[in-house]
């Protein structure tokens, strides 16, 4: 089972009025992280995303470059424990992909949780992944990459 932990991309740092929305940049990191996730070749069974505008609009560029559906996710808002986040999983059988748009620092958390590391050596930027192979859910998992936008082309 593939997992894709991202964090949403670049949002503006103080809106005008209500929540944060993707900045021109976050919108083209965007479209590049869905490319390069399409060229993974997996079998994505579903793009879910906290319900947070940032988050939402990053998926919306992703999931149609995936082939798959955009489920919002309030699992997935601010504040989800790496427990929360691993009793959440579901969809995900052997051959499948899956990828979970959410915020700093709970990405950290859940990710150090799954790769048996301290969650202070790990950093999201803005737009960036990173895609572990879960042997079974809740156990620790094998790194397979970590990319960010501004290092792909």
């Amino acid at each position: 089972m593939k997992l894709v932990l991202m964090r949403h991309a670049e949002a503006v740092e103080v809106p005008e009025k209500g929540e944060r929305a993707l900045t021109a940049k976050g919108h083209r990191d965007a479209e590049k992280m869905g490319r390069m996730l399409r060229s993974s070749g997996w079998q994505w069974t579903e793009v879910r995303s906290s319900p947070v505008l940032r988050a939402r609009q990053t998926a919306e560029h992703i999931a149609p470059l995936l082939h798959t559906q955009h489920r919002i996710d309030p699992l997935l808002q601010p504040g989800v424990t790496p427990e929360q986040f691993l009793g959440g999983l579901d969809g995900l059988v052997q051959s499948s992909a899956q990828l979970c748009i959410f915020h700093m620092p709970d990405i950290a958390y859940v990710a150090s949780r799954l790769l048996g590391i301290e969650s202070s050596h790990l950093f999201f930027s803005p737009g960036s992944a990173l895609a572990v192979n879960m042997a079974s859910r809740g156990g620790e998992c094998i790194q397979i990459f970590q990319y960010q936008p501004d290092f792909i082309g």
